[in-house]
């Protein structure tokens, strides 16, 4: 090897070891990013419980309406329920290509094996079943929702005895009967998208939302059925962050993440806790105890309250004709009589001039 050779040979080996540290550098930042992306979908799993999983809806179907009239009432009521589903924004609405046996909500109620049956191919994450009886006592509909992943039933409403006939009433009611079902579902709504602290949600004014509203994200943990009819019966849940809302659409909120319990917790998909909260007046927004607790705490309390107190009130005087009537009888006794039979004749003796 030429001397010239050599001296190129160490500057390459030379600058080969100068990068050396550079390259482990970049591995091992390589590696960290991917442990960190790793550690940040565990903690976002930890939210998503496989009950919560379970209970996901994004898209609903339903399967054709039946009634014991030959399709006079099912026909009208299963287009006026697939039109309101349409006009829902909480669920995307998928068309039921069924053509096998139809099955009542009973006979699904019964067996969850029937119901996922049925549901192969629709590709929702539930589905609704309805049946609509007209018996002389009126007319009863049965509308049933169940979840497509393990056939169960998740909610239901029944109209029993309804005295009207007219399409028009049957549909208004109907119409009632999918709000039940719609608030019988342990959540109202979910999160659509996040970026950075931003979110979207998927209810608006039309389900009461407001602005600097606060929303909770919600995980629900464990579900309570009935034993016998599989329905729900109550729902244990986490709450594991907070949303303010800063502008409302009609069917769309927007907001940004107040509280959570680990930074990117409340994720698309994340679940809205129930809307109805539970309010108190002003008067009991204080630290300062109430003029009634101020005096419960005194040392004679119990004399000014006593066990079991009530309210005083004035005593109303009895009248005449309140009077039992036996001490009646006896203020007027025998003299009572005379007297009445003297004003029969004319003034008392004694009144008389002599």
């Amino acid at each position: 090897m030429k001397k010239g050779d050599l001296s190129l040979s160490c500057l390459l080996l030379r600058r080969f070891i100068k990068f050396i540290p550079i390259v482990l550098v970049g591995i091992s930042m390589g590696y960290r990013t991917l442990a960190q992306e790793t550690v940040q979908e565990a903690e976002k799993s930890t939210y998503r419980s496989e009950v919560d999983e379970l209970l996901s809806i994004e898209k609903v179907s339903l399967l054709p309406f039946t009634d014991n009239l030959q399709g006079i009432y099912a026909r009208p009521l299963e287009a006026h329920f697939i039109s309101l589903i349409d006009k829902m924004h909480r669920w995307d609405y998928v068309s039921a290509n069924n053509s096998g046996q139809i099955l009542s909500p009973e006979e699904l109620e019964a067996s969850p094996e029937k119901a996922m049956q049925v549901s192969q191919g629709i590709g929702a994450d539930a589905f609704f079943s309805a049946r609509i009886t007209k018996g002389p006592n009126g007319v009863i509909i049965h509308v049933s929702m169940f979840l497509t992943k393990d056939g169960k039933l998740l909610s239901q409403a029944i109209l029993k005895d309804y005295r009207q006939f007219n399409i028009n009433d049957l549909k208004e009611q109907t119409q009632r009967l999918l709000a039940e079902i719609v608030a019988r579902i342990p959540y109202s709504g979910r999160v659509l998208s996040r970026e950075s602290n931003r979110v979207t949600v998927n209810l608006g004014a039309q389900d009461g939302i407001q602005r600097n509203q606060m929303l909770s994200a919600i995980q629900i943990i464990k579900v309570h059925r009935h034993p016998k009819f599989n329905f729900l019966v109550r729902t244990e849940k986490e709450i594991f962050g907070k949303i303010k809302v800063l502008k409302v659409d009609e069917t769309l909120s927007f907001g940004v993440v107040v509280s959570e319990k680990e930074r990117g917790a409340i994720q698309k998909g994340s679940k809205i806790g129930p809307l109805d909260f539970v309010t108190y007046s002003g008067e009991s927004l204080s630290l300062q105890p109430t003029a009634e607790e101020a005096l419960e705490q005194r040392e004679d309390g119990a004399i000014a309250f006593g066990k079991n107190a009530k309210a005083w009130q004035p005593r109303t005087p009895r009248r005449h004709a309140d009077r039992p009537p036996e001490r009646a009888h006896r203020r007027r006794g025998a003299a009572g009589a005379g007297l009445s039979r003297t004003r029969t004749r004319g003034p008392a003796p004694s009144l008389r001039r002599r």
